[in-house]
């Protein structure tokens, strides 16, 4: 890490390149974690030229007995403040970026969970065409008014969404359903199924260490 700041947010961690790039993974957690929970990935996928911005989200989401944890909204039916001001934090931390150089087109946003949500609010909702999403074991907050926001510059904007068979904690035939609402409008959008539960798996981070190389090569 280094002395990376944002002025807009101060709760995230920030993993520079190995090399002199500007290319960017924002990364987003679930309910109950933080970015000690996902900074394994930098590690993972070895992307020399890749930095990592790792977000804590806003609320304290305590666990018992373990780590401190955030939540990015409030448990069902109550989500949608939380989405909304979620949202709002995001897009203001991707308008400074543009400022620090780190440009949206050389961007991906790879969420997990409640980070795939907002991941997905993030990147469909915005006026800036981002290099990929990657949204792991999540779901999607309303997806007819989702849809219905996709901006042309979103659409330009290629999206994996990955989601396993087994998922105790988001059922699967309920997200693969909301995505198809997505799929009809935005027709840059994956998905695929895993034989797993609400975690991921090496075969799963296989493919999308794969799929970021491809779009990487695409620019």
């Amino acid at each position: 890490m280094n002395k990376f700041q944002l002025k807009s947010y101060n709760n995230f961690q920030f993993y520079p390149a190995q090399t002199d790039s500007k290319q960017l993974m924002i990364v987003l957690h679930g309910r109950g974690d933080s970015a000690d929970g996902l900074n394994w990935l930098s590690s993972q996928f070895k992307f020399k030229n890749m930095n990592y911005l790792y977000l804590n989200a806003p609320d304290p989401w305590p666990i018992p007995f373990g780590a401190p944890g955030y939540s990015w909204y409030d448990m069902a039916p109550n989500q949608g403040p939380g989405v909304k001001r979620s949202y709002i934090i995001l897009k203001e931390i991707v308008d400074e970026l543009q400022t620090l150089g780190f440009h949206a087109k050389d961007t991906f946003v790879l969420g997990f969970s409640q980070g795939c949500l907002m991941s997905l609010e993030l990147v469909l909702r915005s006026n800036y065409t981002f290099q990929g999403l990657i949204g792991i074991s999540g779901f999607v907050w309303q997806e007819q008014d989702l849809k219905s926001a996709i901006t042309d510059d979103a659409l330009k904007t290629p999206i994996l969404i990955t989601h396993g068979y087994q998922d105790e904690v988001l059922d699967y035939e309920h997200t693969k359903q909301q995505v198809d609402v997505l799929q009809s409008t935005h027709k840059n959008i994956e998905f695929r199924s895993y034989s797993k539960g609400h975690t991921i798996v090496q075969k799963e981070l296989e493919q999308i260490y794969h799929w970021i190389t491809i779009q990487s090569i695409k620019k």
